[in-house]
């Protein structure tokens, strides 16, 4: 990675369940076995990586329903498929 991401922690009913903001690119010569491991605060099915900001911008939030279109996943309800995404309602 070479620019900041926010992740965004999707459940398997695609509501938003965490986030994280800002995550910088690691320093030049940072050795894989020193990179920091992130992760969500409560198990998740899904996770979207955006460029840094795009949460703020966009209003995505913690209790955001999203979807994924082009594909239907099961009983879920949730869809996932092309990089579009949709924020419900």
């Amino acid at each position: 990675m070479r620019f900041p991401l926010d992740f965004v922690w999707i459940g398997a009913n695609c509501t938003v369940l965490d986030v994280t903001e800002d995550v910088p690119p690691p320093t030049s010569g940072t050795s894989n076995n020193s990179l920091p491991i992130y992760s969500p605060s409560v198990p998740v099915l899904f996770v979207l990586e955006l460029n840094a900001g795009e949460l703020s911008e966009n209003g995505l939030g913690i209790g955001e329903k999203v979807e994924f279109k082009n594909f239907e996943l099961g009983s879920s309800g949730c869809r996932l498929g092309s990089p579009t995404l949709v924020l419900a309602g």
